[in-house]
């Protein structure tokens, strides 16, 4: 085990896949480096000190390679939010993810809105490749795009020791982040994330942040972060550090996104309520129409329709519809919002 202090290694334990935790106060100059091999282009790395070259994510990821490439920006952290205003609005819409650099074939999984990721970089033109946690593999490589039509699909969260990045600290000191349940607690239990003094995680503990709690950030460097503040939670903690990501790359933490205009201007039945999202429903794709949807029809929303004349405007609705599907086709959601809107 290293001397500790400033620029020194330390190891700690920790609870997950690696049983020790390399933490130093600045990146080594003696670390990990990335290289590529001249004739098939595979990533590989080599350890300095170590006099160690592996081509295995995992044991990279065992021996402090992600906090180290992200001190030092060779690796970064994003966040799936879409640019454009249409797929903002969809609640329904995921980042696509893809086993090859080539976006070839149907997408393999997707990620929700909101959800914070690693990259290592760009692969290709374009191209984002990603590392996500695994319970089987411990972490895997996916692919995904950067931009859909000219407009971005994730963005950017300034992870290095020494940022110089500062108009992009606005993605993380403007909105509020939500912690993430932990996985490996049962769902009957509540997780929490611990917060400490300062960046070193041997330091004092000052209190927890349990699961569903909004925080507002001040920074992020390599896997720990600092909190601005807690509406609902003790001032004591404002300014402490917790983790941001954990040694296999899950984040404990997602970002909050906002409703628009147009979203709010929907209500229960826009792209941000539960009717968008319904699978018997396909109302986002082909505009208003009826449907034997539970969340329109059923419970308490179907005896508040009989009087508050909802069940007119619903047969309206269907009529439009059908109107659509005789003459020119399904409605688009645009026409969908105008209509909304009118109260038609």
């Amino acid at each position: 085990m290293a001397a500790q202090g400033r620029g020194l290694a330390t190891l700690l334990e920790v609870n997950g896949h690696d049983p020790y935790r390399v933490y130093s106060e600045e990146p080594q100059c003696g670390g990990w480096r990335e290289l590529r091999n001249p004739i098939g282009q595979e990533r590989y790395w080599s350890h300095v000190g170590l006099r160690l070259t592996t081509w295995s994510l995992v044991e990279l990821l065992r021996f402090n390679g992600l906090e180290e490439f992200l001190l030092l920006g060779e690796w970064g952290a994003f966040v799936a939010i879409p640019e454009d205003a249409k797929t903002y609005e969809d609640v329904t819409w995921g980042l696509p993810l893809y086993d090859n650099d080539r976006l070839d074939g149907l997408p393999v999984d997707f990620l929700k809105r909101g959800n914070v990721f690693v990259t290592l970089g760009f692969c290709r033109p374009g191209v984002v490749e990603c590392l996500l946690p695994d319970d089987a593999a411990v972490v895997i490589r996916r692919f995904a795009p950067f931009k859909l039509a000219g407009r971005r699909l994730v963005q950017r969260l300034p992870v290095r020791e020494h940022n110089d990045d500062l108009q992009g600290m606005a993605a993380i000191t403007v909105p509020m982040f939500r912690v993430r349940p932990d996985r490996e607690v049962a769902p009957e239990k509540t997780s929490a994330l611990v917060v400490t003094s300062s960046r070193d995680p041997r330091s004092s503990v000052i209190g927890h942040v349990k699961a569903g709690t909004l925080v507002g950030l001040a920074c992020i460097v390599g896997t720990r972060v600092q909190l601005a503040r807690i509406p609902d939670g003790p001032r004591e903690l404002w300014g402490g550090w917790m983790s941001f990501l954990l040694l296999d790359g899950t984040p404990t933490l997602e970002r909050v996104l906002e409703d628009t205009e147009n979203m709010k201007l929907a209500g229960p039945h826009g792209r941000g309520g539960s009717h968008a999202k319904c699978g018997h429903c396909q109302w986002r794709r082909s505009g208003f129409h009826s449907c034997a949807c539970p969340a329109w029809h059923g419970g308490s929303r179907g005896a508040r329709a009989k009087t508050s004349g909802e069940e007119s405007k619903c047969a309206r609705r269907s009529s439009h519809s059908q109107q659509d599907a005789a003459g020119r086709g399904h409605g688009s959601t645009a026409d969908g919002d105008r209509r909304l809107a009118a109260g038609d």
